[in-house]
């Protein structure tokens, strides 16, 4: 039985083959990890909450946070996915016509963990013969995922018994629950286990929800060009009997790109999320935005400081620090100072005023005003404010919010959904009698925070902004489409 003591495993046991506790060891983390060698852990899906791709993001970003840098394979639709979570900002390079062997060897430099999520359609046959170092197993803590989980070990546990292969460990992690309620799912099948098979299922740790993770790469494949699950798990024991030694060595191995160029070059043509997130720069305009915003503050006050250069003999000396642009300044007078203060506050507080009344002009439909093709609805979702409610020219009811809000975004579903009818009679561009499909957009201006989304059923807008001499305007690029959004349960 698994105590709760054991229900967080140090850094060892996070796929890295060691079963001692981290409270065992004096040492600090980084050194656990820089003697032992990266590991190789087959990832399984059990019945999972909505949304398992979400579960499965959380759960490398999880393991990286914890045990060093994870590289989360898995094989989506057609392609093959290469995530890396918590690199510490590496980066790989990629050009178009490189295969799937050069992209790992680029990451065996620095990566820590491999998580190979196996794929839903595989025979356990073939699963079980897989070899890897762990098998850890994602399941909910409903019945149905308790009882989906326990088949899956028991199958397993039978072909090893039965074609005499080794046994992997198999280790657990709980998602949507919390630490109590996972503790009591481990236990549960730790006991049914223990009675049919003798096989111990240790508590490797618990996802209560999803929330923001440390992506630093996404990487998609096309399926002609990738190799099966076998061939990719020999090819990662190669690069690590080839690299064993690699991590004792300074971070300057891993890839970096230099400043301002791009570290992914997409496929000609892709119009895959992943690319279009890896090219864009969005740390360069926001940079820029925030340059442009006080240099018309440093015109102003930069004359009033050329009038106070020259201080009188018997007045006291001041130094004044310009916090907008940098300007050499000689001390000034003190009885200048107060003049210049004031002008500097009145300045900033028109220009922001000015700024205001810029972005008003241009969010005057609020998010909906940023994504083409959209009528906003005269209506909205009670006690869901934070998202708005529009139809597209296909009589499709679009549920929009900000990601900050994409929680939001579940109870307005629910309440379309039960109030489909009513809202069909309502608008007459919806279709009739509640016959409407419900789309969730997710807008944010940080990519970063919308890679976990990707695949999930959202319709993915990334928010940008445009100098025109008129001032500045914001508008929204799709990131993916009806076709490639993934199922959603709307």
């Amino acid at each position: 039985m698994t105590r709760q003591g054991d229900s967080i495993h140090d850094v060892s046991s996070l796929f890295l083959g060691s079963t001692e506790h981290a409270g065992d060891s004096g040492d600090g983390a980084g050194a656990r990890i820089a003697a032992s060698r990266p590991s190789i852990g087959l990832v399984l899906q059990g019945h999972l909450p909505v949304y398992g791709g979400l579960w499965l993001s959380q759960f490398g970003d999880w393991i990286g946070q914890r045990s060093g840098p994870a590289c989360l394979v898995r094989y989506e639709h057609d392609a093959l996915t290469l995530e890396i979570l918590r690199g510490d900002g590496r980066r790989l390079v990629m050009s178009p016509g490189q295969d799937i062997q050069h992209v790992l060897k680029q990451a065996s430099a620095f990566i820590r963990n491999w998580l190979v999520v196996v794929p839903s359609q595989m025979p356990v046959q073939e699963m079980a013969s897989l070899d890897a170092d762990r098998i850890c197993i994602l399941t909910g803590a409903d019945k149905a995922a308790i009882v989906g989980c326990y088949g899956l070990v028991k199958d397993l546990a039978a072909t090893w018994s039965e074609s005499d292969l080794e046994h992997r460990p198999i280790e657990l992690v709980v998602v949507g629950a919390e630490q109590n309620r996972a503790i009591q799912v481990c236990e549960h099948l730790n006991r049914m286990s223990a009675e049919h098979m003798e096989l111990e299922l240790p508590l490797l740790g618990a996802l209560q929800k999803a929330g923001p993770i440390d992506s630093t790469v996404r990487i998609s494949i096309p399926l002609e060009k990738s190799i099966s699950v076998e061939e990719l798990i020999h090819l990662m024991h190669q690069l690590e009997e080839h690299r064993s030694d690699r991590f004792d060595e300074p971070a300057a191995t891993a890839v970096k790109p230099p400043p301002g160029q791009l570290a992914i070059e997409p496929e000609p043509h892709s119009d895959r999320a992943e690319h279009v997130i890896a090219s864009i720069s969005h740390g360069q305009l926001l940079q820029e935005e925030q340059d442009d915003q006080y240099r018309h503050i440093a015109s102003a006050v930069t004359p009033l400081v050329e009038q106070a250069e020259h201080p009188g003999p018997d007045e006291e000396q001041l130094e004044v620090t310009q916090v907008a642009e940098p300007v050499e300044m000689d001390p000034v007078r003190s009885s200048k100072l107060g003049h210049i203060t004031d002008l500097i506050a009145e300045t900033a507080e028109a220009a922001r005023k000015s700024e205001q009344g810029k972005a008003s002009s241009t969010q005057a439909d609020g998010l909906l005003g940023l994504i083409h093709g959209l009528q906003p609805l005269e209506f909205s979702c009670p006690g869901c404010s934070e998202v708005e409610l529009a139809v597209d020219s296909m009589g499709q009811l679009h549920l929009v919010a900000h990601v900050d809000h994409v929680d939001r975004l579940h109870a307005a579903a629910k309440w379309a959904r039960d109030n489909a009818r009513l809202l069909s009679s309502a608008c007459g561009r919806l279709g009739a009698s509640g016959s409407f499909k419900i789309m969730r957009d997710v807008i944010t201006s940080d990519p970063d925070r919308i890679i976990q989304f990707h695949g999930t059923g959202f319709l993915l807008h990334l928010k940008g902004a445009v100098k025109t001499p008129g001032g500045t305007h914001e508008f929204c690029t799709p990131l993916n489409s009806l076709e490639t959004a993934g199922s959603t349960d709307a």
